[in-house]
């Protein structure tokens, strides 16, 4: 499977023995754990959430039980970084909303935003309310010191004079 950094995939395994064999993933032919983005599900599947460069590589199920131990022929993991630009039309363009590090979630958005009279009308993008943007809820109930995070993507730089440009809307009293 080829996937770009940031996104989620699934590898399934079939596992089958009497008794009910234990199953492991390897990567690279090391053990994976199972924690952090990997979570391996009562059917046997290896879910990765949000893929990083390092989690490319092959990968293989194990199966054991006192009986016999099988590993599958595997399957190959290659990851793509993407080359820099979103203007959030078609999603969060792998941009992660850290959900475990902050104190609240961003927010992809059209047209104006759920508070009154505090965000924008229209996208910097289309200039119209059909257009994208991502913001955080700096209104009540949010408490100041807390914070939001929205982390990059890996991105492969061919140009060293790259420039990262963002717009924002400041509107309401807080």
């Amino acid at each position: 499977q080829t996937v770009m950094v940031g996104e989620n995939v699934t590898f399934s395994c079939v596992v089958t023995g009497v008794p009910t064999p234990v199953v492991t993933w390897l990567r690279n032919g090391t053990l994976l754990p199972s924690g952090g983005h990997y979570t391996i599900t009562h059917d046997f599947k290896l879910i990765i959430t949000y893929v990083e460069q390092h989690d490319a590589g092959w990968y293989k199920c194990k199966g054991d039980n006192p009986q016999s131990s099988r590993t599958s022929r595997g399957a190959r993991l290659t990851v793509r970084i993407p080359r820099g630009s979103c203007d959030f039309e078609d999603g969060l363009c792998n941009f992660r909303d850290v959900q475990r590090d902050d104190d609240f979630n961003w927010i992809r958005q059209q047209g104006s935003t759920l508070s009154q009279h505090t965000g924008p009308s229209t996208d910097h993008t289309l200039g119209t309310a059909n257009g994208h943007y991502v913001y955080i809820e700096s209104s009540s109930p949010r408490i100041q010191g807390e914070k939001a995070i929205l982390q990059t993507p890996w991105m492969k730089l061919q140009d060293p004079n790259c420039n990262v440009t963002f717009y924002y809307h400041m509107l309401g009293t807080t």
